[in-house]
């Protein structure tokens, strides 16, 4: 970070009109790049978060996990018409949740809530069987 703030204020050099206010300029330089170092810092770390997060999801399938699919697959199964077929409509088509909507003749709104819904009883669903 010091260097390219170096590199930064050697570059700016000739835009500065008054040699007193270089304390403040350069500092001020200094913080925008300690800034930036920061936020990248962080979008750094939260994709590496959401890789080891996919990496270990992979190998919770790979590992041969088939209770689990099981335990959705029975869950789903008990589910009414209506609620199969939004799932099916969401994860299986992969249709957005306006499209669903459409389809359905419901508020995006309800669309949204249903599928939270859902998801939340097939987790409560596996949690129980799982345990």
């Amino acid at each position: 970070v010091t260097q390219n703030t170096w590199i930064s204020i050697a570059k700016g050099l000739k835009r500065l009109d008054d040699p007193a206010c270089f304390p403040r300029w350069a500092f001020r330089i200094l913080d925008r790049r300690c800034a930036d170092w920061i936020r990248k810092q962080q979008t750094d770390r939260r994709h590496r978060e959401v890789l080891e997060q996919h990496q270990s999801d992979s190998q919770l399938v790979e590992n041969g996990n088939d209770d689990v699919t099981v335990t959705l697959e029975e869950a789903i199964a008990q589910l009414d018409s209506d609620a199969r077929k939004l799932l099916h409509l969401f994860y299986e088509t992969g249709l957005r949740v306006s499209e669903i909507a459409e389809i359905l003749d419901l508020p995006v709104g309800t669309v949204k809530s249903r599928l939270f819904e859902l998801r939340e009883t097939l987790k409560q669903h596996i949690e129980r069987t799982m345990i």
